[in-house]
C-alpha cells in the first residue's frame, strides 16, 4: 500500500516489514547495539527512552549565622512578631541545593557510564559519542523533602540537615546505549562511588553568602522499575512519601532531675565501646527496660521519675488511633468527639485509623494565613514521638567525638578516660508522622520541655490543638539538635514484595550486604558532626539563655493566656447569651441612639430589624462560627413551632452589591431579596468610610467599591483566613456595630477595636477572628473575591 515501515531506534525508513527486521536483527544485535550510526548527524536522530534512579543522601550545611539567628528567635518568640528571621539571605532552602547538586552529578555520572571516554576511540568515535552523550538528560526531580506539590508550609526548613533523604531523577538516555538494560548492585555502586566523587568537591566550599556545605554522601542508589516486567516505573519521591521522620538531640539537663539521669545512663550503660547508651530496638527493648524504669529491681531502676515522666509528656502529643470495631460502627452510635474526628484515611494499613491534628498554633509564624486551622496543610498526623536512644557527649572542645568510636576513649562506665572532661547525656527524639509544618517539630520539643517541668499543664498539647483557639507555643533551638532522619514509602514497597525504596541496596567497604550497620552509620556520622558543633561553649551559652528565656518570659505569658481561655470556657463561649429577653425586644434600651454615629444610624436600625428573620448561616462559613450550631439548632425549633418566643441568633449572609460592575453576570443572593433595604444601606455606608478614611489618611486614592458584604450578628470567628483571594483588592473592610464589649478583631494575635471604627486588613493571607463579647454586636465586612464566571452566588 506504500507505507514504509520505520526502525524506532534509528528511524531509518524500510519497504517492508521483512526488510525492517532483518535490519534489527543485524544491526541492532551488534555488541555496541548503535546499528548505522556513521556521523554525529545520524547520531543526533537516534531516539531516547525514559528511565529513573532513586537516590538516597546524607548531607548538613553550615551557616556562618545560623547561631546568632536562630538562637535571637528562639529568646523572643512572639507571636506578635512580623517577620522571622532568617538564616539565609538566599531563597533556596537546603534540600533544594542539595538536589541541584545531585542532579548535576548524577548527570555527569551517568553519562560517563553509558559513553565513557577511552583512548582508544577514533576521533570519529569520540564526536559521535559526544553527541550521545548530550542526549542524556533529566527531565524531573522529586525529592522527599521538597515541598512542590504539596503546600510550601511542609518542605524542609533551612538550617536543618538530613540522614536520607531520598531523591528521584527521571532522565533519558539513548535507545543504542549498551548498558541501558544494566540494572545490577555493582553497577550502581560504580555510580554511587563516581557521584561521590563529584560531590565531595563541594565540602567546604562557600556555596554562596554566609553558606557552604559541610557534608554530602550519596548513601545508595536504585533503578526504578517494576519487579516483574523489570521496565520503567513512575515513581514520585514527593508524593508516594507515607512517613517522615526528624531526630532531635534533647539534652537531659533541660527536663528536672536530667542531671542525676545522666550519671546514671553513663554508670549503666552496658556496652562501655558504645557511643550510643541505650537504643529501643525491638531486641534490646527487654534487655534496656531498666533504663526506663520498667523494671522490679530497686538497684536498677533510675534515681528518679525523669525519664519516665518525658516518655509519657512525648506520647500524649501523638495522634489518636482508632480501633477498626470503632470507625466501622454505624454513626448515630459514635460520640460527639467520634463523630468530628478527622481520619487520616488516605494513608497506608494501620497508619490510616489515626486521627488528624489542628498543629496551626506550632507552625512558624511568618506563615501567617497559610497556617490557618482552615487549612487542609496544618491538620497532620503525629504517628510516633517516643525515645529513641541517649547519646553521651563531652564538654572538652579538646576531644574530637569521633574518637568516641575508639575502645580507649572510655573507661569502665562510659566516662571520658581525660580527668575532669565532663560529659553530658541527650536524648535522641524521634518524631515521625505523615508530614510536618515548618517548625512544628522544635515547637513540639520545647512544648515538652516546659510540661516536663511544670512550666505549662500536661493537656496543653490537646488544648493547643484546637482549632478554634490561637495559642503561642514555644520554640526550641534548632542548631546542633535537628535534622531529617528519613523517610518511608509504604505503598512502593507493598508493590515491589515487602522490599524497600533502598533495601539491598545498602552496601559496605567490601560490597557486602550490611543495611542495618550502614543507616547506623550514617546516623552516627550525623550527630558527629551536631555535637561537633555543640561542643562550642558559645551554642551551651545560648541553650542556657533559651532555657530561662523558656521559664521566666516565654511560658508565663502563655499560661497567663490559657487561664483567660479557660475562663472564658467555663462562663460559656459565646458571652452575649446573656442577654435579657428585655434587652431583645427592646434592644436600644441599654444604648442611647445619639452614642450611635450618624452614619451607621440607618444601618444599625435595619439590621436590628432583620434580627427577628434572620437567615440560616451557610454550612461552610458555620465551621468557622464558635458554637453556631446551638442557634440552628434554635431556629429549627423555631420552624417547628416548638418555641414561639424570640430568641436571639447568631450567624452570618452575605450579600452582593447590585450596583456593581461584573464582568459576567452574577444572580443575586436569597438575602438580596430579603433585604433589599438593608442591602442598599451597607454599601452606601461603605461609600461614606471609604471618603472619611481616603480623608483622614491622605491617600490619593479611596477605596474602590466592594462587590460583596458579610453580615454577622452575635458571630463569634474563631481563627481563620477568608477562602479564595481578592480581584482587585487586596484588602477587605470591617466594622462594628450594636451595644456591647469586648469582640476585638485579632489579626495575627494584635487585637483591634473594630467597633464604629473601620479598619482594612488582608483576610485572604492573614489569620483573624473574634474575641469574646458581651451584649448585642454586628459587623459588616466589604471585600471582592474573585470572580468564577457565570455562576449563581445564591446563599
Amino acid at each position: 500500500q506504500g507505507k514504509l515501515s520505520e526502525c524506532n531506534i534509528c528511524n531509518i525508513k524500510f519497504s517492508s516489514r521483512n526488510l525492517l527486521f532483518s535490519h534489527i536483527r543485524s544491526a541492532h544485535a551488534r555488541q555496541n547495539n548503535e546499528c548505522d550510526i556513521i556521523d554525529e548527524q545520524s547520531a543526533s536522530a537516534v531516539k531516547t527512552v525514559k528511565k529513573s534512579a532513586a537516590i538516597s543522601v546524607s548531607y548538613h550545611f553550615r551557616r556562618s549565622d545560623d547561631i546568632s539567628t536562630y538562637s535571637k528567635f528562639s529568646a523572643s518568640n512572639k507571636v506578635s512578631d512580623s517577620k522571622v528571621p532568617d538564616s539565609s539571605s538566599d531563597e533556596f532552602s537546603d534540600a533544594e541545593r542539595v538536589g541541584v547538586i545531585i542532579r548535576d552529578s548524577f548527570l555527569d555520572s551517568i553519562r560517563s557510564f553509558h559513553y565513557p571516554d577511552s583512548v582508544k576511540l577514533s576521533p570519529k568515535e569520540r564526536d559521535i559519542h559526544s553527541v550521545l552523550r548530550s542526549k542524556i538528560s533529566v527531565t524531573g526531580l522529586t525529592q522527599s523533602s521538597v515541598a512542590k506539590l504539596r503546600h510550601s508550609s511542609l518542605g524542609l526548613e533551612k538550617g536543618v540537615g538530613a540522614v536520607s533523604d531520598a531523591i528521584c531523577i527521571s532522565y533519558l538516555v539513548p535507545v543504542t546505549s549498551p548498558k541501558i538494560h544494566d540494572y545490577s548492585s555493582s553497577t550502581f555502586n560504580k555510580l554511587i562511588s563516581a557521584m561521590n566523587n563529584r560531590v565531595q568537591k563541594l565540602v567546604g566550599k562557600s556555596l554562596s553568602e554566609n553558606i557552604s556545605l559541610a557534608f554530602i554522601r550519596v548513601l545508595s542508589a536504585r533503578a526504578i522499575i517494576s519487579t516483574s516486567t523489570r521496565k520503567a516505573v513512575p515513581f514520585h519521591a514527593e508524593r508516594a512519601c507515607t512517613q517522615r521522620t526528624y531526630h532531635y538531640l534533647l539534652p537531659l539537663s533541660w527536663i528536672p532531675g536530667g542531671t542525676q539521669a545522666e550519671q546514671w545512663l553513663l554508670d549503666n550503660r552496658q556496652d562501655p565501646d558504645e557511643k550510643f547508651l541505650l537504643q529501643n530496638t525491638d531486641e534490646t527493648k527487654k534487655k534496656n527496660s531498666h533504663l526506663v524504669g520498667e523494671t522490679d529491681d530497686q538497684d536498677a531502676k533510675p534515681p528518679n521519675d525523669s525519664l519516665r515522666q518525658l516518655k509519657e509528656i512525648l506520647r500524649k502529643s501523638e495522634s489518636t488511633r482508632y480501633h477498626a470495631k470503632n470507625v466501622g460502627m454505624g454513626f448515630e452510635l459514635l460520640s460527639d468527639i467520634e463523630k468530628n474526628v478527622r481520619l487520616a484515611d488516605k494513608r497506608y494499613g494501620s497508619l490510616s485509623k489515626r486521627s488528624k491534628q489542628c498543629w496551626h498554633n506550632f507552625a512558624d509564624p511568618e506563615l501567617r494565613g497559610d497556617a490557618s486551622p482552615n487549612n487542609e496543610p496544618v491538620w497532620r498526623v503525629l504517628d510516633r514521638n517516643r525515645v529513641s536512644s541517649f547519646l553521651g557527649v563531652p564538654h572538652s572542645t579538646k576531644r574530637k567525638l569521633t574518637s568516641f568510636e575508639n575502645d580507649a576513649d572510655f573507661t569502665d562506665g562510659g566516662l571520658c578516660s581525660d580527668k575532669g572532661d565532663e560529659k553530658e547525656v541527650m536524648a535522641v527524639i524521634e518524631i515521625s508522622g505523615d508530614d510536618f509544618l515548618k517548625q512544628q517539630v522544635p515547637r513540639i520539643i520545647a512544648s515538652v520541655v516546659a510540661i516536663c517541668n511544670g512550666w505549662l499543664p500536661e493537656d496543653y498539647f490537646n488544648l493547643a490543638t484546637r482549632p478554634d483557639i490561637f495559642l503561642q507555643t514555644p520554640l526550641a533551638p534548632i542548631h546542633g539538635h535537628m535534622y531529617f532522619a528519613g523517610s518511608k514509602f509504604h505503598f512502593d514497597k507493598l508493590e515491589n514484595r515487602g522490599m524497600g525504596l533502598f533495601d539491598g541496596m545498602c552496601r559496605g567497604e567490601n560490597g557486602e550486604n550490611k543495611p542495618t550497620e550502614t543507616i547506623k552509620t550514617w546516623v552516627r556520622e550525623m550527630q558527629n558532626i551536631l555535637l561537633q558543633e555543640r561542643i562550642s561553649n558559645e551554642i551551651r551559652r545560648l541553650d542556657k539563655e533559651w532555657l530561662c528565656s523558656l521559664h521566666h518570659d516565654i511560658t508565663p505569658r502563655i499560661s497567663k493566656a490559657i487561664k483567660n481561655i479557660n475562663q472564658i470556657t467555663s462562663q460559656g463561649t459565646n458571652e452575649y447569651k446573656q442577654t435579657s429577653q428585655s434587652d431583645y425586644e427592646n434592644p436600644c434600651s441599654t444604648e442611647n441612639e445619639e452614642e450611635v454615629p450618624c452614619a451607621y444610624l440607618e444601618s444599625l436600625q435595619l439590621l436590628r430589624k432583620v434580627s427577628k428573620k434572620w437567615p440560616v448561616t451557610s454550612a461552610a462559613r458555620s465551621k468557622v462560627i464558635r458554637n453556631n450550631d446551638v442557634a440552628q439548632n434554635i431556629n429549627q425549633i423555631k420552624e417547628k413551632g416548638v418555641l414561639d418566643l424570640p430568641i436571639e441568633l447568631s450567624g452570618s449572609f452575605t450579600v452582593i452589591n447590585p450596583k456593581f460592575s461584573w464582568k459576567t453576570k452574577i444572580l443575586p443572593t436569597h438575602a438580596n431579596t430579603l433585604f433589599p433595604e438593608l442591602v442598599e444601606a451597607v454599601f452606601d455606608l461603605e461609600r461614606r468610610l471609604s471618603i472619611d478614611i481616603a480623608s483622614t489618611s491622605n491617600k490619593i486614592q479611596q477605596r474602590p467599591v466592594s462587590s460583596h458584604c458579610a453580615i454577622n450578628r452575635n458571630a463569634q470567628f474563631t481563627p481563620h483566613v477568608d477562602s479564595g483571594r481578592g480581584a482587585g483588592q487586596s484588602l477587605s473592610m470591617i466594622v462594628g456595630l450594636g451595644n456591647y464589649t469586648g469582640g476585638e478583631l485579632f489579626i495575627e494575635g494584635e487585637p483591634s477595636n473594630i467597633r464604629y471604627i473601620p479598619i482594612e486588613f488582608n483576610g485572604w493571607k492573614m489569620r483573624h477572628w473574634t474575641a469574646p463579647f458581651h451584649g448585642e454586636r454586628f459587623s459588616l465586612v466589604w471585600f471582592t473575591p474573585e470572580e468564577k464566571g457565570n455562576k449563581s452566588n445564591r446563599n
